[in-house]
């Protein structure tokens, strides 16, 4: 059972944390999707925003066994938003994979599926 009590942060580092131990293994290949937007001054004194990415893209992006994952963490309780579904269908229309994950289990499991050739389409 998944607790109620356990935040995003603390599921994504626990995953984040198993997979630096899979690509220490060269088992897999990963990264942390960080999202951020600002405003930043140039050197000559301009203005500028940066944005790094789209919206709704996958908290984390992993590359297993020649699989394009994109991971979602979320809580027990915590729903996509419609820019993560928006991701979640361009993803599995370019033939990705995409998972909601709400503990680390969740993602060990995709990886078993993945091995017995029964990943979820």
């Amino acid at each position: 059972m998944i607790s109620v009590h356990v935040s995003e942060k603390e599921i994504q580092k626990t995953i984040l944390d198993y997979l630096m131990y899979l690509e220490n293994a060269g088992d897999v290949y990963y990264f942390r999707n960080n999202s951020f937007a600002g405003k930043f001054e140039r050197v000559d004194g301009s203005q500028g925003f940066i944005k790094n990415n789209k919206k709704g893209m996958p908290d984390i992006i992993v590359c297993y066994k020649g699989y394009f994952i994109g991971l979602e963490v979320k809580t027990a309780k915590g729903e996509q938003s419609i820019w993560q579904v928006m991701s979640e269908a361009a993803i599995k229309s370019a033939g990705g994979q995409y998972f909601i994950v709400r503990s680390l289990d969740d993602v060990q499991n995709i990886f078993i599926e993945i091995d017995r050739g029964e990943v979820k389409e």
